[in-house]
């Protein structure tokens, strides 16, 4: 099952960075032809479900340890968290207990054809592209006038953003995904079931990252705005 939904989540990526160039009457992809089974989503469907997060626990940003740059984190069955990036200023992987005390650090890091049996999709148009958000969220660009000026000369900048800014897949293969908005700092998550059903939808801030969903919680990466450092933040989920 968990196979065959990450097959439906690379067509779906294919699908939805090609963008709709008629909202009204969506240019539904070529793939169609080659999947046994494809079905066609409105973009105004209602969710089945509210969702909402009620916060149980902070991983990462202890007495002893500070993140800068949390790549991604990981539950195991216990609920123990793996979280990988760089923590007291060096890469490295480490372990935490459920309640948030640091277990050890474990080690580095390493990956990836097959078949899809069915697609679906959903008429999303990308919002537009715009250089300052580009240069202001990169940070091997940010106050970087030269820099930014040799990309000006060498890129050729897309009209819109990609749909997808983020995607993933929980243990009962439902499947997150978060979209841009017109507002640069607001990002719209919908989540799915493995027929493309709307669950739920909920809007997240840029520096709210979902990295991973298990045993019924939410993990997010948050990031101070003012000092950079970054936490992850344990949610249990409520649908209701």
């Amino acid at each position: 099952m968990l196979i065959r939904t990450l097959y439906t989540i690379l067509i779906l990526i294919l699908i939805l960075f090609t963008g709709c160039s008629h909202p009204d009457e969506p240019d539904i992809p070529l793939q169609r032809n080659a999947i046994d089974e494809f079905a066609v989503y409105s973009t105004e469907e209602e969710p089945t479900y509210r969702v909402h997060f009620v916060h149980e626990q902070s991983f990462g940003d202890t007495e002893h340890l500070h993140s800068r740059q949390i790549g991604g984190a990981l539950a195991d069955e216990s609920n123990r968290v793996i979280l990988f990036g760089n923590v007291n200023g060096s890469p490295g992987i480490h372990a935490f207990n459920p309640d948030g005390s640091h277990i050890s650090a474990i080690g580095r890091t390493g990956s990836g054809p097959g078949e899809y049996h069915s697609a679906f999709y959903y008429p999303f148009r990308g919002a537009v592209f715009d250089r300052d958000v580009f240069y202001e969220t990169n940070p091997m660009l940010r106050g970087r006038p030269d820099l930014q000026a040799i990309v000006e000369n060498e890129v050729r900048f897309p009209e819109t953003w990609p749909v997808l800014e983020s995607i993933l897949v929980d243990d009962e293969d439902r499947i997150w995904t978060a979209a841009r908005t017109d507002a640069p700092e607001l990002f719209h998550w919908r989540v799915l079931n493995n027929k493309g059903e709307l669950l739920a939808e909920f809007m997240k801030r840029r520096n709210q990252q979902v990295l991973h969903v298990k045993n019924g919680y939410l993990y997010m990466r948050e990031t101070e705005e003012e000092s950079g450092l970054q936490s992850v933040e344990k949610y249990r989920i409520e649908l209701n």
